[in-house]
């Protein structure tokens, strides 16, 4: 095809004369394209030399992208030494005279110039005793080439070295991808899982199945709590986080997730919830009030005897200040005092003689022990 669109016949789709120029040539057409084409174009004669091989070679044609590039001088010529214009021989044109001799068909290969730009180089024999090449200038794919590449090497690096385990699934549960932290976390081999239903992870599959129809329906979990056995059959708390990620068209939609083992957290807090309930067990043993007061008088913790003495619920008293209850404001004062006395010192403090009213209008009288804590 020309510029202008039109085609010539088989017999004409030969090139031109080899020093034509756009208004001499048989095909002005062809000849106008090769000049004005975004890649760089060379049509060259090689020089024998004394050993066979090729020393030099003509310049025949040059189009003006090759000479945009700068590899040459902008006077090149047709009838030029193109050693010469190149002062020297680099290595792309060390092939292009094998090329020329071996006549082994098509080469391509990518060579950098001086400034750092990238240049893909395809070279073959039109006709024997020719050899021909285009030149492209590929510097921008090759830069973003070397940005995606480092992209996959980082984030690969990110995959393989992730402390939680991210995994993808279908829309049914089979795993497509699990990082190799399955190994350390849950004790199973990646190449193991890759391919089975990750239901089977858990304690109970049925939750998986469960937790995949919300988040097809109503959207990502977030910090979900699941139980999971590991490759041991030992029961791990771990924490899911989980979304659907969508294919468009090609209907392959996938689950994304990761799952952040918090064993020694829930058992901490499994060890302080028992200690609590120790600690609520005792007190609850012991007939007189038992409480915790923050410097403002409001409770934060009382016993059995504490609820009785207000004849209120105990959940209607935590939170709550002692003068909340309106019973005898004067004897709660010198509590009030003892507390902020007791939690600014950080010394026990003894009340010899405490009157007190319950909830039954009753006065009761107290020895009160304030201990810090």
């Amino acid at each position: 095809l020309g510029t202008n669109g039109q085609t010539f016949p088989q017999s004409e789709t030969t090139l031109p004369p080899l020093n034509a120029t756009p208004d001499t040539a048989g095909l002005p057409g062809l000849t106008a394209y090769i000049h004005e084409a975004p890649c760089g174009f060379l049509l060259l004669e090689p020089v024998a030399g004394a050993g066979g091989g090729a020393d030099d070679f003509i310049v025949k044609l040059a189009n003006r992208a090759f000479l945009a590039f700068g590899l040459v001088s902008d006077k090149l010529e047709p009838g030029a030494s193109l050693v010469k214009a190149l002062g020297g021989r680099p290595h792309w044109l060390e092939v292009l005279a094998a090329t020329a001799l071996d006549g082994a068909g098509r080469k391509t290969i990518d060579r950098n110039d001086q400034q750092g730009r990238t240049y893909s180089i395809k070279m073959y024999r039109p006709a024997p005793g020719t050899v021909g090449a285009t030149i492209e200038d590929i510097s921008e794919r090759v830069s973003y080439e070397e940005m995606l590449r480092r992209d996959a090497v980082k984030y690969r690096t990110i995959f393989e070295n992730i402390q939680d385990v991210y995994f993808e699934t279908d829309r049914n549960g089979l795993l497509l991808e699990i990082s190799p932290s399955v190994t350390t976390m849950l004790g199973y081999r990646r190449e193991d899982m890759v391919g089975t239903p990750i239901d089977a992870l858990f304690r109970n599959p049925a939750e998986a199945g469960r937790i995949r129809e919300r988040l097809l329906s109503s959207g990502p979990e977030t910090d979900l709590e699941v139980e999971l056995l590991d490759g041991g059959g030992n029961l791990l708390y771990c924490v899911l986080t989980a979304t659907l990620r969508r294919e468009g068209a090609s209907g392959r939609d996938r689950i994304c997730g990761s799952l952040h083992n918090a064993t020694d957290r829930k058992l901490h807090e499994m060890t302080i919830k028992a200690s609590e309930a120790r600690l609520r067990d005792v007190i609850d043993l012991v007939p007189y009030p038992i409480y915790a007061r923050d410097a403002e008088g409001r409770y934060l913790l009382g016993n059995k005897a504490l609820a009785a003495f207000h004849n209120l619920p105990l959940d209607e008293i935590i939170g709550h200040a002692i003068g909340d209850f309106g019973r005898a404001p004067a004897e709660w004062d010198r509590l009030i005092e003892s507390d902020r006395r007791g939690i600014e010192t950080q010394e026990a403090v003894v009340l010899s003689d405490v009157a007190l009213t319950d909830g039954h209008g009753r006065v009761h009288h107290f020895q009160k022990y304030v201990a810090p804590c």
